[in-house]
Order: C-alpha cells, then structure tokens, then sequence
C-alpha cells in the first residue's frame, strides 16, 4: 500500500469500495474499516455539495429569467397603454366610415 490511505480506494472508485466493504474486505471495525467509511462519507459530502451548488446554480438561472419576463411583460403593458389612443382613433374611423355610407 503507497503513503497515501486513500490511493488505494480512489484507484478502485467508490462502487468497489462500497462492494469490498459489504462482502467484509475492510473489516468490520478498526482502523482500516474507519478510514473507509471516512472516505465514502467525504465522497458523499462532495456529491451533495456539487449538487447543491447545481441546484443554486438553476435557481439563480431560474430567478434571472423570472426578472426578463417581468421585464418584457412591463414593457407590453407600457406599450399597450400608449398605443389605445391610437386603436380608438382607428375604431372610431372605422366606425365613421361605416356610418357614412
């Protein structure tokens, strides 16, 4: 075994770790079996962490589009807004042409 612990286990991978420690390999107490169980549980810390910063990550996303739509939705209704006096005109030419023929 190198200076390093955990060599060994991240040249397996975590899957056969996880196997070797079911099927007894490590032990089932001491040491080496401690040293293991650290591993695994640092391996899943790191897991949650990445998926946590992922989560944030689509949220920040999520919350910027949520802003642009906001954002767009503002801007129709301003526009909306501006543009009726120009729609009635119309409605009401349209409603004089008809009327006088």
């Amino acid at each position: 075994m190198s200076d390093d612990p955990f060599a060994e286990l991240e040249a397996l991978g975590e899957d056969a770790v996880r196997l070797k420690l079911a099927k007894g390999h490590y032990g089932s107490q001491g040491f080496r079996w401690q040293q293991v169980q650290e591993w695994l549980r640092v391996k899943e810390l790191s897991r949650s962490d990445f998926l946590m910063s992922e989560s944030l990550r689509v949220a920040r996303s999520a919350k910027n589009a949520a802003w642009i739509a906001a954002a767009v939705a503002i801007a129709a209704a301003i526009i909306a807004v501006i543009s009726i006096p120009s729609v009635l005109a119309w409605i009401y030419g349209l409603i004089s042409l008809v009327a006088s023929r």
